[in-house]
């Protein structure tokens, strides 16, 4: 080891103790500022606020309704914690309901740093969570109105748990610690709360052949509890006689959506080989030489910590490859065993003895190679947005200052083997390109991807007793900013016609692709016209027929 690495490693564990801190403050500056800087994104996210919202003004606290129905999409968890902050902040916004994803996407990088402390080290621990932080996948999802960090985090804590009472003989009570959370996943998001962790210890019971370890699991004192935490709201919903949201979401939801008639996003059973990659970046590029570092992989299974994180990985991957339905943020909860992998071989960097063999080769090729694109990206963007959207200019020259000093430093270091050095200032890029973004070039790309224009013309314009309609969308995704709780869907231009003939008034937002579908262009006034998303979308005018 050299001196400058025994120093460094010196240095570190002086302050272990503060390892905790410095995730938390990483993954602050990631995750929370400019929270509610920008709008809600078409699609999805308005849903979720519109959800919250229409709960929040009817002080509903038990089933989720969505354009006057019932939506059984999703369980009450996530929902009841941005109700809990609303109430505390006096509204809901985007930053209030945007809130619980962010602290899952906390809570997932410090149990990471928890899991690598506890079944390998602090240092191993501490990379790992930077690690997390940092991927593409976790930062965005932590700024996203979804569940799935909070999922994630459940299923990661309670499988720690598992472990921790498994592998290190700790307080059998662990593993009801484990049921619970398993349970509060359950409850964010449905069965998968209990499929992907049952598939996984199952996995590695049968793998080491340790069947005899079941009963001390405490199988039956964790259904009790796992019963205790769901059974609850179930029953309140029973007795308040919508037993269709519980068959609506069981049936239609999951056992439909998974293996039977997908609702949507039906992808290839190769979707994940080549949509993971993207998700894991930037820590894409050490994989090659982590895995030929621990070749033979074979003897590395035979560790009951690694083999457990593989069956978590495998598990996880193979359930949702399995699946009809697929979307790149259902294997977020695989990632820290990703990240743990590695940390393990970042901590072998670190240590400055293994910068060598074909493995050293192979990572230090591709972080030339990511070090070149960035510098190359951090030169380039300021001429590309320049021609192509002025209005971001001011926001893209100190992205590429970042990029630009960020790659260079990695470059110089990575030529010097400096490991601390170069991995200091690739942390250091990627949070000062995430503040950048999330500060300024996240909220500039509202104009294309929020529908808050659309729906407060409809909430400034159309008076609250005139009919507002939607053209073939379920999507809701203009509720929330028009505050209109119900807008009809017409799901036909033969629908359309029975209502101009009642001589009815109305308003219809429709997609660009459908605007030849309602009729002639004379019969409509078009009031106002906006892209969201991938669609342009009008708001159209229809008079009352003169009788």
């Amino acid at each position: 080891m050299t001196s400058a690495a025994i120093n460094s490693h010196s240095a570190i564990d002086e302050y272990s103790s503060a390892y905790s801190l410095v995730l938390t403050a990483v993954a602050g500056l990631l995750f929370f500022p400019g929270l509610g800087a920008r709008d809600f994104w078409a699609p999805g996210e308005p849903i979720y606020g519109e959800v919250i919202r229409v709960m929040f003004e009817k002080n509903n606290w038990l089933v989720p309704m969505l354009n006057g129905q019932l939506y059984a999409d999703k369980p009450i968890l996530y929902f009841w914690l941005a109700l809990v902050t609303a109430k505390l902040a006096g509204g809901v916004n985007e930053w209030t309901v945007r809130l619980p994803a962010a602290l899952g996407g906390l809570g997932l990088v410090l149990m990471t740093y928890q899991f690598g402390k506890i079944f390998f080290d602090r240092q191993t621990g501490f990379l790992a969570g930077l690690t997390l932080a940092t991927t593409s996948r976790v930062f965005w999802e932590s700024r996203f109105l979804r569940l799935d960090t909070l999922l994630a985090f459940f299923l990661w804590a309670g499988f720690f748990c598992f472990l921790k009472a498994w592998l290190k003989e700790a307080d059998k009570r662990l593993f009801l610690l484990a049921y619970f959370c398993f349970a509060l996943a359950t409850l964010t998001k449905g069965p998968i709360g209990l499929a992907l962790p049952g598939l996984a210890i199952v996995i590695c019971v049968a793998m080491t052949g340790r069947w005899q370890d079941i009963k001390q699991m405490r199988p039956i004192a964790g259904l009790i509890v796992m019963v205790a935490v769901l059974a609850p709201w179930l029953l309140l919903v029973h007795l308040r006689d919508e037993d269709q949201w519980i068959t609506d979401f069981i049936w239609i939801h999951n056992v439909q959506n998974y293996a039977l008639r997908p609702i949507g996003h039906v992808r290839p059973f190769y979707y994940y080989l080549y949509n993971l990659p993207p998700d894991f970046l930037p820590w894409t590029v050490l994989v090659p030489g982590a895995l030929v570092f621990y070749y033979p992989w074979k003897a590395r299974l035979r560790e009951p910590v690694t083999l457990a994180l593989f069956c978590w990985f495998a598990a996880i991957f193979l359930f949702f490859t399995a699946s009809k339905s697929k979307i790149a943020y259902y294997l977020l909860p695989l990632l820290p065993s990703l990240a743990l992998l590695i940390a393990s071989y970042l901590r072998a960097l670190l240590s400055g003895t293994e910068l060598n063999g074909v493995h050293w080769r192979c990572t230090a090729a591709l972080s030339y190679f990511l070090s070149c694109s960035l510098l190359a990206g951090g030169i380039a963007l300021p001429f590309i947005i320049h021609r192509m959207e002025p209005g971001l200019f001011g926001w893209v020259l100190p992205m590429a200052l970042v990029l630009i000093a960020g790659s260079g430093g990695m470059m110089v270091f990575l030529g010097q083997r400096i490991m601390h050095s170069f991995l200091g200032s690739f942390i250091a890029l990627l949070v000062g390109a995430s503040l950048v973004s999330s500060l300024g070039v996240l909220p500039y790309l509202d104009r294309y991807k929020s529908p808050r224009p659309v729906g407060e013309f409809v909430k400034n314009h159309a008076s609250p007793a005139a009919s507002v309609y939607v053209f073939q969308s379920t999507m809701s995704d203009f509720n929330y900013y028009a505050q209109r709780e119900k807008i009809p869907v017409i799901g036909s231009k033969v629908e359309l016609a029975k209502l101009r003939e009642a001589n009815a008034q109305l308003y219809l937002l429709i997609k660009d692709k459908d605007l030849n579908d309602v009729g002639p262009r004379q019969n409509y006034d078009i009031v106002t016209e906006q892209r969201v998303g991938e669609r342009k979308w009008y708001l159209l005018r229809a008079p009352a027929k003169v009788s």
